[in-house]
């Protein structure tokens, strides 16, 4: 197993009832392409929160996170790049779960 492995699983259960909670807010908060001003807050006030940089206004509503780490200092600079679609459909949900969404349609 990996040291990453040894030391992210930990932390990633530390924080699972509160990645939930993000999962089901942004659930309850849905909105279309160009539109996501909630989901972008949200997202771009946790990764502060976690001390790493934020860009905002990429295609409007788009959120970038940077994260620096020791590759730069020993001259080694390497890149990983990860998206994700934060856009909602129109649709009108037929479920009745607590974090369904607040907006009809």
């Amino acid at each position: 197993m990996s040291d990453l492995r040894l030391s992210i699983v930990p932390r990633l259960q530390e924080i699972h009832a509160e990645m939930t909670a993000w999962r089901r807010d942004l659930h309850a908060h849905p909105q279309t392409a160009y539109e996501e001003t909630y989901a972008a807050d949200l997202i771009a006030r946790e990764l502060q929160q976690m001390g790493i940089d934020v860009h905002r206004g990429l295609a409007r509503t788009g959120v970038v996170g940077t994260l620096r780490g020791n590759a730069a200092a020993r001259g080694s600079l390497r890149s990983v790049g990860l998206r994700a679609d934060i856009d909602a459909l129109d649709i009108t949900e037929q479920n009745d779960l607590p974090y369904k969404s607040v907006f009809p349609g």
